[in-house]
């Protein structure tokens, strides 16, 4: 007779009822089966198993076995068995039923991260774990760090700055470990890097650095501008002042700085042209003035002026005025000798304006020629015959003799005429603009603005240097004085 394992019926339950004389066994287990087997007759009832069970018959005979009913599976192999193995847990089928066994704790694994400074392991339950590792060197994957680890934490420290690298295209290590292309304008081609990204950045004028074709810092090669004295040159051209000597540079008076023996900007010191009135001087020489008081200033004044002049005003052309002033430390009569003389651009001759009538004009005092339409903060002493134009020679004469003159003009044509030799106006040098005043009546033309000599207001006006353009300067507001007002200075 075949018999099963014992393993295989180790959980069955047989159950035997007799009937008559024989008996068969109902059979449930853990296992369904399909098949039967056979037993001696008169045996002990056998156990179900898979497929058919087979009981013990009657002695002599033998009895066929129903299969028996399934119960819940076990196991065959342990791949049968739910979840998965891995370098902490195995799987395990013994004796049909599953179960698993774990790695020892400290086990290292097989997989590991390279460059965390940690080492993998079983935890002896099954599970994964890491302890700290400090010969697994944490790497940040930079060319300007040297890699380490401290207690399991990564140490990356930068290397020194300027050591050479080649990551990321770049040439030397910087203090914050990256590798850049330049720290130093020396690194790169142009001789500029900027600072802000460590990269090499086209030549300009601007740069301050001396590169490209420059002679000198940012200046000279013909790209750039010209060079102030003492800078270095290759060519007169690129010098301020057109002179290029030994590559050098020179000092002249027209390179727009004060250099050599000049007292301020190109002029005094006797190499250049005398400085005009304001600018520094030590010496009158130095003064086109002739008085310094270490600025330009005008020298005392040894004849009557004529100190400020409005053409019009916001009352519009008559309300015009003439200012004369006395620079002498002695009071003058304005007796019938005295005239006051006006041409306009367009007239063919002078006319009188007015005529001494015995008026003193006191040591630094003001007399005040007013239109019919004046209106001004201070009263007009006399009044004009007639008014004067926007574009005229104003002058001032002693028994036909000029003792002082100013030309004024508003655009080419009256600047042309009053400069026609030809037509002989009494002017001190170049004519002063009168603008805004344009022989207009409008409000552009009409405003309060007035034609003043140097250097004016309480400091007097003294200054004749000969020059209208440059005695001359106009003023908004007007501020006339008149035989009332203070002496000045």
């Amino acid at each position: 007779m075949r018999m099963r394992s014992s393993a295989h019926f180790a959980s069955v339950l047989a159950i035997t009822i007799t009937v008559g004389c024989q008996s068969t066994p109902e059979v449930t287990g853990n296992k369904q089966g399909s098949g039967s087997d056979t037993t001696s007759a008169g045996g002990a009832g056998g156990a179900g198993g898979a497929g058919g069970a087979t009981a013990a018959g009657g002695a002599g005979g033998t009895t066929t076995g129903a299969g028996g009913s399934g119960g819940a599976p076990g196991c065959a192999d342990a791949s049968e068995c739910p979840g998965s193995d891995s370098e902490c847990r195995t799987r395990t089928c013994q004796a049909g039923v599953c179960g698993e066994t774990f790695a020892p704790a400290g086990t290292v694994l097989a997989q590991q991260a390279p460059g965390d400074c940690q080492k993998a392991i079983c935890d002896g339950s099954g599970s994964e774990a890491a302890e700290p590792d400090d010969a697994d060197l944490g790497d940040d994957g930079k060319e300007c760090t040297t890699d380490g680890c401290s207690n399991g934490s990564a140490t990356n420290v930068p290397v020194a700055e300027g050591t050479a690298c080649s990551q990321n295209g770049g040439l030397f290590c910087s203090a914050a470990a990256s590798c850049v292309e330049c720290l130093t304008d020396g690194d790169c081609a142009t001789q500029v890097c900027d600072e802000a990204t460590n990269t090499c950045t086209i030549a300009s004028c601007q740069d301050q650095v001396k590169n490209a074709a420059e002679t000198d810092v940012d200046c000279g090669g013909g790209q750039c501008g010209k060079c102030a004295p003492d800078k270095a040159c290759a060519v007169d051209d690129d010098c301020l002042g057109g002179s290029c000597v030994a590559n050098t540079c020179a000092p002249t008076c027209t390179d727009g700085v004060k250099d050599g023996a000049e007292t301020d900007v190109d002029c005094g010191g006797g190499a250049c042209a005398a400085c005009g009135f304001g600018q520094t001087c030590s010496a009158p020489s130095d003064c086109s003035t002739g008085a310094c008081a270490g600025t330009c200033t005008c020298a005392p004044g040894d004849h009557l002026v004529l100190s400020e002049i409005r053409s019009r005003g916001l009352g519009g052309a008559s309300d015009d005025f003439v200012e004369l002033y006395n620079p002498t430390a002695a009071p003058v009569t304005l007796d019938s000798e005295w005239k006051l003389e006006v041409r306009s651009a367009s007239a063919a001759s002078y006319s009188t304006r007015f005529t001494g009538s015995g008026q003193v004009l006191p040591a630094h005092g003001h007399l005040l020629l007013n239109g019919s339409a004046y209106a001004g903060a201070a009263a007009g002493d006399t009044k004009l015959s007639s008014g004067i134009t926007d574009a005229a020679s104003v002058r001032l004469t002693k028994t036909g003799a000029v003792v002082d003159a100013v030309c004024y003009y508003f655009n080419p044509t009256t600047l042309a005429s009053l400069t026609d030799p030809v037509k002989a106006y009494s002017c001190k040098g170049t004519p002063v603009s009168n603008l805004p005043h344009n022989d207009a009546s409008s409000a552009k033309s009409n405003v309060d603005t007035s034609l003043e000599r140097r250097p004016g207001g309480a400091a007097g006006n003294v200054c004749d240097t000969g020059d209208n353009a440059k005695d001359w300067l106009p003023l908004t507001p007007a501020a006339p004085q008149n035989l009332a007002s203070a002496p000045t200075p």
